[in-house]
């Protein structure tokens, strides 16, 4: 579950092959045991954001190419600031429970 890519090497990827990650990280979520919350947290986090990346790459490519233009790179951080953001907080708040949770 740790493969990380960048816009850039997503923009390479065909629809086909994102399609095909997408359901490896689907597979992957529904493999975790409802018990282990953290995994399953992380593996949907996984799942949410390569869907939001998909759908932003699809609405900011225009044409396919090796690198992202100015504008498409613009238009990509727009599209994913506010999942980055969900993250962010989704994070904060996992370790302010789990700080919490460590005091009792």
């Amino acid at each position: 579950m740790e493969q990380v890519l960048n816009m850039d090497e997503l923009k390479r990827l065909s629809q086909n092959q994102r399609n095909q990650m997408i359901s490896g990280l689907k597979q992957q979520e529904s493999m975790v045991s409802s018990s282990d919350r953290d995994v399953k947290l992380i593996a949907y986090l996984q799942t949410s954001i390569m869907e939001a990346a998909d759908r932003c790459l699809q609405g900011c490519i225009s044409k396919p190419g090796a690198r992202l233009t100015k504008d498409e790179k613009n238009c990509l951080e727009r599209c994913m600031n506010p999942y980055n953001k969900s993250c962010e907080l989704l994070q904060r708040l996992q370790s302010d429970y789990f700080n919490e949770f460590q005091e009792y």
